[in-house]
């Protein structure tokens, strides 16, 4: 039973679709649309490769939902910690529990309140973070989760959204994401459309979303599917994937038209 394939975050932070409503608990926090933020970066030919290199790591829910930045390694760890945590803590019921608020110290200092809905065919929810520390990483803000499946087909259905505050050693930034993971926990089967932003990070902002879902069967890694990272001044890299060792990048400069660039092993 897949109670809850989470990505994001990824993815993530992984963490990480417009989120059915997660609410759990009796109301969570407010649905959240990232956006390209104001600090975004310009996107250029010569960071085109390294960008969409992270950006398709290795395009499951985890790895998508990371920093698009070769160089901003933290946002892929973080999201990896932030839906590892959620992971853990909603493949708990399989059972009806109805109005369930928990408050839980984090691992380092701070704390977690966690009000869901669970039965034994659904889970629904909401985290809220408090200067919760995992060590190298202190997150602030919401993060709600959705989870249906079938046990007789395998079928489900995942979503997750939330807006958070991470920071680590060396960076402080803000990260919103949505996603929407529907699959089949018996073939293995799923496809991933998700959307999310970071702001504030030392290198600036970039916002990443799917134009064709990220598929892949057989519990592999996507082998199929399109996600558009958007820069500042309408700059834009199209990157395709071709098989699930390879990709497709095409680079907007701002007019509105993909040029190719190259392809990249992922």
């Amino acid at each position: 039973m897949d109670y809850f394939k989470l990505i994001i975050l990824t993815g993530s932070l992984s963490l990480l679709n417009a989120c059915g409503d997660s609410s759990g608990g009796g109301g969570g926090p407010a649905s959240v649309s990232p956006s390209l933020p104001a600090d975004a970066i310009i996107l250029t030919t010569s960071n085109a490769n390294s960008v969409a290199q992270s950006a398709t790591s290795t395009a499951d829910t985890t790895a998508v939902l990371v920093g698009i930045e070769a160089s901003l390694p933290a946002p892929q760890a973080a999201i990896n910690t932030l839906t590892d945590y959620v992971f853990d803590k909603s493949n708990r019921t399989s059972s009806i529990a109805t109005g369930i608020t928990t408050t839980d110290s984090c691992p380092n200092g701070g704390t977690v309140t966690d009000s869901y809905n669970g039965s034994t065919t659904s889970i629904s929810g909401s985290f809220n973070f408090n200067q919760c520390d995992f060590g190298n990483f202190k997150f602030n803000g919401n993060f709600s989760y959705s989870s249906t499946w079938n046990d007789n087909t395998g079928a489900y259905t995942d979503t997750g959204n939330g807006s958070l505050t991470l920071t680590t050693p060396n960076d402080s930034y803000s990260m919103a994401m949505n996603f929407t993971d529907t699959g089949n926990d018996i073939s293995g089967d799923s496809s991933i459309t998700l959307s999310f932003s970071i702001s504030g990070a030392n290198l600036g902002g970039f916002l990443v979303t799917t134009s064709q879902p990220l598929t892949s069967t057989n519990f592999t890694t996507a082998s199929a599917g399109q996600l558009i990272v958007t820069g500042a001044n309408n700059t834009r890299l199209r990157i395709t994937i071709t098989s699930s060792t390879s990709a497709d990048i095409e680079f907007d400069n701002g007019s509105g038209s993909f040029v190719f660039l190259n392809s990249i092993f992922i």
